[in-house]
């Protein structure tokens, strides 16, 4: 058992080494953002296994369901997913999810995955119905908001995946409900294979988005059509010992039109590398339109029994977002992300200790205001990030396991989530009871956000940052306490689950003041009094093998 869960705690190390924290604006994580190292996810191209998603408007990858935000990762150059060794057995699997809980939540998740020892077919359905405590998301009359389809063909050389996004919602406005219509049809394939001392990888991807707006915030009320073609390759050569060196190049074409108007542009990427035991090195250029710009990746990762560390520091040129993005100021083609990080854990009989250190500074951003009370502009001297995260983590009691973690922003900036402080404590336990035929679990987290920022906010339709200068709206700090409890016999789960404890308790015990157990996040969602109350939720999990 000590076994296990020293493996659950460098599992969580690794977690902690991404640094990926949700920021919902809603507890079905319908819209929200996560945070790196304290920067809120926007204009970010990302990927969900092999499947690829331009980030333009799509920010937010828990909407989709949480077989798509699994194993979500930035793309980045030269980076390439590895498929899990999934083909070396026969066998079918199926799983039915199912959730119900306040305010029409109603959720179904089906997953079948097929394997005869030579290729894998997964397929994947998601449905979400939620009208929201103020009934915000729901369009004339209840229905679903989110639908998610996805199908994934593998084979040893071959990973092929198609997926197909619908979002139809209604979303909180100043007087009438606006709304939000979203389709998203993409596929990726990725292929690889070696000769001699030679391997070779390709990527290809094919993105297509309609996206419509409707909301007193935003001016283009039409519908946005995006596209994206992005392609990729890769060549290693495997020398002696542990040194592999590498060469590769990415090629993109995007394109955005309305009735109004359409803008298009494409832009390559070159790179070459080493890669030494544990330190890794890789540069390049970017190039789009008449500029270009240099980009470097350095990681130093060392991994023992019972730690290691992970040194990275990276200059990331990227292009603006689209619609700051202008022909004919091709100086401001790009965005110059730069960032350091250290990050370090250890392992001491039952206690994992975890620590990090990051900066992140960015250069060359465009100016974009869209109205007196929103600003979605960025100036070149304020976004920076200087923080850092410690945590611990004890599992030498029976089988629960204690974890704490405090994340700090010294002056946080436009690009933040605006959270001067984030403390999460956790318990987690696990108990076996009538005559060990069922596990009973619990689950319960208390979540700090201290020292808001409340001029700091996000655009959640668009997927901007913006300051709000609004001097009735006020973000003070809040505590989270959510809790669940589980009952698993064979391969069924029931769960019961309620987010934001406190409001659900308030009316009956009092135990924090009324205006104190409703949270606010972001500016655009919760202005109007529509903060986030509880949320309960019912969930039945039911695994199925052969």
């Amino acid at each position: 058992m000590k076994r296990i869960l020293f493996l659950l705690s460098i599992f969580y190390s690794g977690l902690i080494s991404q640094g990926y924290k949700n920021y919902p604006f809603d507890w079905t994580d319908h819209f929200g953002v996560i945070t790196q190292n304290g920067s809120v996810m926007w204009n970010e191209d990302w990927m969900s296994g092999v499947l690829f998603f331009d980030g333009t408007f799509t920010h937010y990858p828990k909407r989709f369901g949480s077989v798509i935000s699994y194993d979500i990762a930035k793309a980045q150059p030269g980076y390439f997913f590895k498929a899990e060794n999934a083909l070396d057995s026969s066998y079918v699997d199926s799983r039915i999810k199912y959730t119900q809980g306040d305010y029409f939540l109603d959720m179904l998740a089906l997953t079948t995955n097929f394997s005869d020892g030579k290729r894998l077919i997964k397929w994947t359905g998601f449905k979400k119905t939620y009208g929201g405590p103020y009934g915000q998301y729901i369009l004339g009359t209840v229905k679903p908001i989110q639908q998610a389809y996805f199908l994934k063909y593998q084979t040893g050389q071959i990973n092929v995946a198609i997926g197909h996004f619908i979002t139809s919602s209604g979303i909180p406005d100043t007087s009438t409900n606006g709304s939000m219509s979203d389709r998203i049809l993409n596929a990726s394939i990725q292929v690889h294979g070696s000769a001699g001392n030679w391997d070779w990888q390709l990527h290809g991807s094919q993105f297509n988005q309609k996206y419509k707006i409707q909301h007193s915030s935003w001016g283009m009320s039409r519908s946005n059509y995006l596209t994206r073609t992005r392609i990729q390759g890769k060549l290693i050569r495997n020398n002696s010992g542990d040194t592999r060196v590498y060469t590769g190049f990415e090629g993109n074409i995007q394109g955005l039109s309305n009735s109004s108007r359409f803008r298009s542009r494409d832009w390559g990427i070159v790179f070459a590398g080493i890669a030494w035991q544990d330190f890794t090195l890789a540069g390049g250029a970017v190039a789009i339109s008449n500029g270009m710009a240099p980009f470097f990746q350095t990681k130093y990762q060392k991994q023992y029994a019972k730690g290691g560390m992970v040194i990275e520091v990276n200059n990331k040129p990227k292009p603006v977002h689209m619609l700051f993005w202008s022909a004919v100021e091709d100086s401001l083609a790009f965005e110059n992300w730069q960032s350091l990080s250290f990050n370090t854990w250890k392992s001491i009989f039952q206690l994992t200790f975890h620590g990090k250190i990051f900066l992140t500074c960015v250069q060359e951003i465009n100016q974009y205001q869209i109205n007196s009370e929103l600003d979605r502009s960025i100036s070149k001297a304020e976004p920076n990030i200087r923080g850092g995260e410690i945590g611990i983590m004890w599992s030498g009691f029976r089988n629960w396991v204690f974890s704490g973690s405090f994340r700090h922003i010294i002056e946080p900036s436009i690009i933040t989530d605006g959270i001067g402080d984030w403390l999460d404590f956790r318990i987690a336990g696990k108990e076996k009871i009538f005559k060990r035929n069922m596990n009973v679990s619990f689950t319960v987290g208390l979540t700090g956000w201290l020292n808001r920022d409340s001029t700091i906010s996000f655009d959640p339709f668009v997927g901007i940052p913006l300051k709000v200068n609004d001097s009735v709206y006020t973000l003070g700090d809040r505590w989270i306490l959510q809790a669940e409890v589980a009952a698993k016999v064979a391969s069924l789960k029931v769960t019961w689950r309620m987010n934001n404890v406190f409001r659900a308790l308030q009316p009956i015990l009092g135990i924090v003041p009324e205006e104190e157990s409703w949270i606010s996040t972001n500016y655009l969602m919760h202005d109007e009094q529509r903060q986030l109350g509880r949320l309960m939720e019912i969930v039945i999990d039911w695994y199925f093998l052969d």
